[in-house]
């Protein structure tokens, strides 16, 4: 009998996704606890990548309250008294470009540059669609400012970031956060949207006894 195919984990998120800010502590410890069982990738996954229109009063409204919402769910930390100015475009696509160049250049930065970018934006209420913020974020989160800017405004990472996007979607994914498990080339949802720790670990554990 063939020894069963490896699996790894894929975490699929984006910077501006609130979700995915408050499941941040459980990636980090599910990432800790299975460093020597499963290799892990950060994937992007372009939640409003390329918007364009600014958000109306009625969209800013919604979004706030869907904050306040996951704030008292997973206790994440939320700044909303000046958030999401008149006039701001909710495009994450910059965001998720520059977690994939951070990936590139220190893959084991990947997903401390996601935490720096999610609490910059929703706990700091920085503006994480400006290339200066992003630059600021990357030097915080422990990248070279110089080589970071110059990778991130090149055609080669806006490529990388739509390869992400065209991943998270081959594989199915349809909201974030979402924890996709990758064996022998195809990745399939494991986790979608937020779970509690021992949830999630009870999840990764019944595929390690099928798969690894």
């Amino acid at each position: 009998m063939n020894p069963p195919a490896p699996i790894a984990l894929a975490y699929m998120a984006d910077p501006m996704c609130s979700w995915c800010w408050g499941f941040s502590p459980v990636i980090e410890q599910l990432r800790a606890d299975y460093a020597d069982q499963l290799p892990f990738d950060v994937v992007m996954g372009g939640l409003r990548a390329g918007a364009v229109k600014p958000l109306t009063a009625g969209q800013r409204r919604i979004i706030l309250h869907h904050w306040s919402e996951i704030a008292a769910y997973t206790g994440a930390a939320f700044a909303t008294e000046h958030a999401l100015p008149d006039g701001f475009v909710y495009d994450t696509e910059p965001a998720c470009r520059a977690v994939v160049v951070a990936r590139q250049m220190n893959s084991e930065l990947a997903l401390p540059m996601l935490k720096t970018l999610h609490a910059a934006f929703y706990a700091e209420g920085r503006d994480v669609t400006r290339q200066d913020v992003l630059v600021e974020l990357a030097a915080e989160a422990g990248l070279n400012a110089g080589p970071f800017e110059q990778a991130f405004d090149s055609e080669q990472a806006r490529q990388a970031a739509r390869s992400d996007f065209a991943r998270a979607a081959e594989a199915g994914v349809t909201g974030y956060p979402s924890l996709c498990v990758t064996r022998e080339g195809h990745s399939f949802p494991l986790i979608t949207g937020y779970q509690p720790l021992a949830q999630a670990r009870q999840m990764i554990d019944r595929v390690l006894d099928k798969f690894g």
